[in-house]
């Protein structure tokens, strides 16, 4: 990801986040060397800028979303204005309204939000400038429902009652139409608030995952709706 003249990006493998200068070639490790608690990350995933230019990242296996500020890591504070997350009846044993699992992309959304999604819940949250959490796809995770298999579309009508299957890349157009990748699912999804969920394309297949090494070259099987 680039800012300014500078390019960052995430060694997870390492939990750790690079600051690179084309210029100079200089490497410099922002965020992940120290071992202070609350200073280490665990997965960082995606990366993104805020409206205030300060650097947002997924740190996935801590399950928060933390932030890069005079060189120290804060957690983000969310928030749920609407108490859609709230715990449920039927809600399953474990859950935690506060926790946030496994947060993976970060893109910068319309009107200085960011797009976040959140692998292991299957949704994709809007976060606005105050910490509002915005549910745009998805189901909340305090509701108990089944994984049917994934649509080759969902009418707009439905999408919020419509599972999606293990979310990663995330990123929104100028006019707000949304694309993402669900991994499972292994499909680029595009969503218009409109329209709804369509599938633009499907990578590899039963083929694919069965083979030991990485082709030379890879398959795109185009969707179309009603395929």
């Amino acid at each position: 990801m680039g800012f300014g003249y500078a390019l960052y990006f995430s060694e997870r493998g390492r939990n750790r986040v690079i600051r690179w200068e084309p210029d100079s070639g200089e490497a410099s490790v922002v965020a992940g060397a120290s071992s202070e608690e609350g200073q280490t990350l665990m997965d960082p995933y995606g990366l993104a800028f805020d409206h205030q230019g300060d650097l947002l990242i997924a740190d996935k296996g801590h399950y928060r979303i933390c932030r890069l500020r005079s060189g120290r890591l804060e957690s983000v504070r969310l928030v749920d204005k609407d108490n859609h997350r709230r715990r449920l009846p039927e809600s399953a044993a474990p859950y935690d309204p506060q926790s946030y699992d496994c947060p993976t992309a970060l893109s910068k959304g319309l009107n200085g939000t960011i797009l976040a999604s959140l692998y292991e819940e299957r949704t994709i949250y809007r976060l606005h400038p105050d910490g509002e959490m915005e549910l745009v796809l998805g189901v909340s995770p305090s509701r108990r429902y089944e994984l049917a298999g994934p649509r080759t579309t969902v009418p707009a009508p439905e999408v919020r009652s419509s599972p999606i299957y293990y979310p990663t890349a995330v990123i929104e157009s100028r006019g707000g139409t949304i694309f993402f990748v669900e991994q499972a699912a292994r499909t680029v999804r595009e969503y218009d608030p409109v329209q709804g969920i369509t599938s633009l394309f499907r990578v590899g297949g039963p083929a694919l995952r069965s083979r030991e090494e990485t082709p030379a070259v890879g398959q795109v099987e185009t969707l179309r709706a009603g395929n």
